[in-house]
């Protein structure tokens, strides 16, 4: 049976040998805690001044922008009210040529003309009005319906709903909402979240944030006690580790380095029973 421990083991391996510190992204007053990502979805426009097509899409506390049709800025973000604060954490060095090959680098490791050309600083804020938002000069329009479930998810809409493995010591819990998906272990604390696809029977997770139960053993190598019901983005985490190490850990998790996706499982859905692996979970009643 494939356990969902095993990835998060592995990756609180990554933080025993690899962190020094880490923020938590789960501001008490961020929106998109709370359900109200009104930045969530794709956005698309055009950069004003080499008219380049741009392209967002957020999710979850995280986001990707291509520039030039080509995938260039990862980060996260957080929303207050119509209000958007975006860190970027990882940056394609394509987009200063717009020639060569991908070459990603953090934020940190721009020189001061390369930063200045993103801003200068590594977070922004931004502001949502009418389903557009306007971000270092660009302003790009929210696509789909203008609400969450407007990101052209076209995958199995069987899995939409909670589902739970109910065991003498606790009860596992995943639920799946139009592409987002949320996994909760046997000790009711948020175990890892992210995105999903579907494909002739098989799923594919792509995990963005991990429960901060997995970090607090390591509670003497960060700078805080991490908060037990509280998620930290994979870009985050990534981004204070050391790259070959975590390319290591990422791989003996059997996940991707760069994307945080996990290998294909198989899965099926029958009436209100969801097959994991070998792993059954119930249909909760809505």
């Amino acid at each position: 049976m494939k356990d969902k421990r095993f990835l998060l083991g592995m990756l609180v391996m990554v933080v025993v040998f690899g962190m020094t510190v880490v923020g938590c992204d789960n501001d008490p007053n961020d929106e998109n805690s709370k359900g109200n990502d009104i930045f969530a979805g794709t956005w698309e426009g055009k950069d004003a001044t080499y008219d380049t097509p741009l392209k967002i899409v957020a999710e979850n506390g995280t986001f990707k922008q291509w520039i030039n049709n080509r995938e260039s800025i990862r980060g996260t973000y957080t929303v207050s009210g119509n209000n958007v604060t975006v860190k970027f954490f990882e940056v394609n060095k394509y987009i200063f040529t717009y020639s060569g090959p991908d070459h990603w680098v953090f934020f940190a490791q721009l020189d001061e003309t390369e930063k200045a050309g993103l801003g200068g600083s590594d977070t922004i804020q931004a502001n949502i009005s009418n389903n557009t938002i306007t971000m270092l000069g660009a302003t790009l329009t929210k696509k789909g319906n203008g609400n969450n479930n407007g990101n052209g998810f076209t995958g199995d809409t069987a899995l939409n709903g909670t589902w739970v493995d109910v065991r003498d010591s606790g009860i596992a819990k995943f639920i799946f909402n139009n592409g987002n998906y949320e996994f909760t272990e046997f000790d009711n604390q948020p175990g890892e979240k992210g995105t999903y696809t579907t494909n002739n029977g098989q799923l594919t997770l792509a995990v963005t944030h991990i429960g901060g139960v997995h970090l607090v053993e390591m509670a003497d190598l960060l700078n805080f006690e991490p908060e037990l019901d509280k998620y930290y983005s994979m870009i985050e985490i990534k981004s204070l580790v050391d790259a070959e190490f975590f390319i290591i850990m990422a791989s003996e998790a059997g996940m991707d380095p760069d994307t945080f996706q996990q290998a294909p499982v198989t899965y099926s859905v029958n009436d209100n029973t969801f097959t994991y692996s070998e792993t059954n979970y119930t249909k909760l009643n809505s």
